[in-house]
C-alpha cells in the first residue's frame, strides 16, 4: 500500500461481546448490518464454549469476525 493510502476495508459476519462471570457468561452478538442483538447465556464451561463457537462457525461458514 502507497504511503498515505486508506487502509482497505474487511467485512465482518458479525460483532461479539461477552461478559466473562464466575457461573455463567452473558453473550450479545450483533450480524454486521442489522440493529438487533441477540442475547444469551453459556455455563462457565469450556464444553458450552467450544459448542457455541462451533455454531458460530457453521451459522457464518467461515466469514470474517473481528
Amino acid at each position: 500500500m502507497r504511503p498515505g493510502a486508506a487502509a482497505p476495508r474487511t467485512a465482518f459476519a458479525a460483532f461479539v461481546a461477552i461478559d466473562w462471570a464466575d457461573e455463567k457468561h452473558a453473550v450479545a452478538l450483533q450480524v454486521a448490518g442489522h440493529a438487533q442483538i441477540e442475547r444469551t447465556t453459556l455455563e462457565q464451561k469450556p464444553e458450552a464454549l467450544t459448542q457455541w463457537i462451533a455454531g458460530l462457525r457453521q451459522r457464518f461458514a467461515g466469514a470474517k469476525s473481528p
